[in-house]
């Protein structure tokens, strides 16, 4: 799927409205513009329209979050979010969790191929 400002070379600003399209592809597991066949997504974008809200098909996607994908989908490109104020708006949407939720992890397992054998390890942290 291509931004609007994806006419000339690739720019932050096209970036931000990429990630909101990579958001509504997360939460409904289907392309942003479903009813449309591929080659009419460009006329979409030049035209200025924006993915619809996919309803039932979205899951988990609550009103915050649908309306941070619509500021990436801004037609003007400055007015669009810095990515800095994306992650600020979405750990405001993490429930906030108690210190003691993050003692009580345990270390990560992990396991590789190094390419004579598969290697067992920690990676000493909690996941």
């Amino acid at each position: 799927m291509i931004a609007p400002s994806r006419i000339t070379p690739p720019t932050e600003d096209a970036d931000i409205w990429s990630f909101g399209l990579l958001c509504l592809e997360v939460f409904t597991g289907a392309e942003p513009y479903p009813s449309y066949p591929d080659i009419f997504v460009p006329v979409l974008l030049n035209n200025g329209v924006i993915p619809e809200h996919p309803g039932a098909t979205a899951g988990s996607l609550g009103p915050k979050m649908w309306e941070l994908m619509q500021f990436c989908w801004k037609i003007n490109p400055g007015e669009r979010p810095q990515m800095s104020a994306i992650q600020s708006a979405l750990r405001g949407m993490l429930p906030s969790r108690d210190c003691a939720f993050f003692v009580s992890l345990k270390p990560c397992a992990y396991a590789y191929y190094d390419g004579q054998r598969s290697v067992l390890g920690t990676l000493g942290r909690a996941c």
